[in-house]
């Protein structure tokens, strides 16, 4: 998980992976349960398709997790969601 402007994110690498099919579950429906040291949190999860916004997560991961970022943001092979409260909730 990832912390940008005080909002949570969490990222998927080749979300297109057949291995992985909580994004594409996120992408139909966005309701997802986060569990973060046995607290459940009730959010709604929101791609990232600014290639700005993109770019930055790319960074902070990069950071906190010690990998080159790449020079341009990749789209496709990269996402990120962002964690929101869910509408009503």
């Amino acid at each position: 998980m990832l912390v940008r402007e005080d909002q949570l994110y969490v990222p998927c690498s080749w979300p297109e992976s057949f291995l992985k099919e909580w994004p594409k579950q996120a992408l139909r429906d966005g309701r997802v349960l986060l569990r973060i040291a046995g607290k459940r949190y009730e959010r709604q999860a929101v791609l990232v398709s600014d290639p700005e916004v993109h770019a930055e997560l790319s960074a902070i991961g990069a950071r906190k997790y010690d990998f080159e970022a790449p020079a341009e943001p990749d789209l496709d092979g990269l996402w990120f969601f962002r964690m929101d409260a869910r509408p009503g909730g």
